[in-house]
């Protein structure tokens, strides 16, 4: 309590002083006007109806269980509330746009200033003033064909450049332009600044639109901006926007609001994002690019050297083909010109060979009756040679052989009778009484000798004819070398 008595008298204090300084004594602080609000809002009577009629608008549920909603009609609103209790023993949903009446106590917050309305109970009553705008314009662009899938054009899949309609200073574009720089720093972004609420967003959005579709450097519009009441939001609803975005050349892209919010500018649009900060979808990662774009150097590579292996054997195949054709054909004119050639020239020798060997035989006929001739002359006289030479051959051997054969005999019995004499001598010495032996013996050696001797004669008579033999051979091969001699000399003449 003291601290609040010190708190009040400051105030006073502090109040006074304002009062001496603006020389008026009606002055109040926030907190007193607001408390005395909320006084006037309790007191008065004139403020407690038993519906409040209105579109809802921008309905949601909190954290705690309590319902918000705004309660629209004409360009007024007022905030509602359904406390959790309340909320759970209602059977029927509100929807944004339900035209409803509400019956509730007004509350006056005194803190922030603010007047909300305490739902007690609702009816519908049918769709909202704007519900059935909504309607109503999305039917006339359905059937003049904007909302026609088939119209719709394709986004660039490597946009460069972006055009963004939207608030410059706005969290929108802020959300916009991180989103789409986070997957591709190094697309450009052209801002067109707008106002995107109240009586002029319309009318700014539209030549924000123009400007960008006429600029040939932008590949992609996006206009783009954050939540807001279903009031805020409802300029992206009016047909001629719709038809401005449905007339671009230039393909284009709305983001508005949060992920539950629609709007016809969403269906009239080339592609529907569901925030701000989805806006980045609309362009590639880099890094994925980077990838794709390196597993497809990765297929081309392989695919160049396949290709060129391909080419390169088909080639060599086509080159072996040729080659080998080339040489058949070659080999097949070489080898008939060759046959020609051949036949012609066997031909040619064959007549020059015939006439030569003609002319040989003649010549041949004749040099062979000379040489006959001289063969015979010849022989004659060789015969006569040969006889004589063997005649005289013949008699030396015989005299040489009977003067050889006296010798030996002549020796051999020298030598005999001597080695007989000293045999007699001295058996007859000695051995007197085996005389007769000896003498036997003597005999017997002596008539064995005999046989010796006389198979040495027949030796040296069968040397002698072999001699003969020998002489004869020699005679018949100096013959033959002769006639071989006079044969080479008659072929040289």
């Amino acid at each position: 309590m003291g601290v609040n008595s010190s708190g009040d008298e400051e105030t006073t204090t502090t109040l006074e002083t304002h009062q001496e300084t603006l020389n008026t004594d009606n002055i109040t602080f926030v907190d007193a006007l607001n408390d005395e609000i909320s006084t006037v809002l309790e007191n008065t009577s004139d403020l407690q109806y038993d519906y409040v009629l209105g579109d809802v608008s921008d309905y949601g549920v909190s954290g705690n269980g309590h319902a918000h909603f705004d309660l629209v009609h004409e360009d007024s609103t007022i905030h509602c509330v359904i406390f959790s209790h309340r909320l759970r023993s209602f059977d029927i949903t509100i929807d944004d746009g339900t035209h409803i009446a509400v019956k509730g106590e007004l509350s006056y917050y005194a803190a922030n200033g603010s007047v909300s309305l305490i739902v007690e109970d609702f009816v519908e009553v049918g769709e909202g003033n704007y519900q059935q705008t909504y309607q109503e314009n999305k039917r006339i662009l359905e059937e003049d064909g904007l909302l026609s899938e088939k119209t719709k054009q394709s986004l660039p899949e490597f946009p460069r450049r972006i055009g963004l309609v939207t608030s410059a200073d706005s969290d929108a574009r802020e959300d916009a332009v991180t989103s789409i720089h986070g997957r591709h720093p190094d697309v450009d972004i052209v801002i067109h600044h707008t106002t995107v609420q109240g009586d002029d967003a319309m009318l700014s959005m539209m030549r924000a639109i123009s400007d960008l579709d006429d600029n040939a450097h932008i590949d992609v519009i996006v206009l783009t901006r954050g939540g807001g009441s279903e009031k805020d939001l409802r300029v992206f609803n009016e047909t001629p926007l719709c038809r401005v975005i449905h007339n671009t050349t230039t393909p284009f892209v709305v983001g508005v609001g949060h992920e539950n919010d629609r709007t016809l500018a969403d269906e009239v649009a080339d592609k529907r994002v569901m925030t701000p900060t989805h806006a980045g979808e609309i362009v590639p990662k880099k890094e994925d690019l980077e990838s794709k774009l390196g597993d497809i150097t990765d297929q081309l590579d392989r695919a160049y050297k396949r290709t060129v292996q391909t080419q390169l054997e088909s080639r060599v195949d086509d080159l072996d083909t040729a080659y080998e054709q080339q040489v058949d054909s070659n080999l097949a004119t070489f080898s008939t010109d060759l046959d020609r050639a051949f036949e012609s020239l066997t031909s040619e020798r064959l007549t020059a060979l015939e006439t030569e060997l003609e002319h040989a035989l003649e010549s041949f006929e004749q040099q062979k009756a000379h040489e006959k001739e001289k063969v015979r002359e010849l022989t004659g006289r060789l015969n006569s040679a040969y006889q004589r030479t063997v005649r005289t051959h013949l008699e030396g051997t015989e005299e040489r052989l009977d003067n050889a054969y006296k010798q030996h005999v002549t020796s051999e019995l020298a030598t005999s009778s001597a080695d007989l004499d000293h045999a007699f001598e001295a058996v007859t010495a000695e051995r007197l009484t085996t005389l007769e032996t000896d003498l036997d013996h003597a005999l017997e050696s002596f008539e064995q000798q005999k046989v010796h001797e006389e198979e040495k004669e027949a030796v040296a008579q069968e040397y002698s004819e072999s001699q003969r033999r020998q002489q004869i051979t020699i005679a018949v091969l100096v013959i033959l070398v002769l006639l071989l001699l006079g044969i080479i000399l008659l072929l040289n003449l």
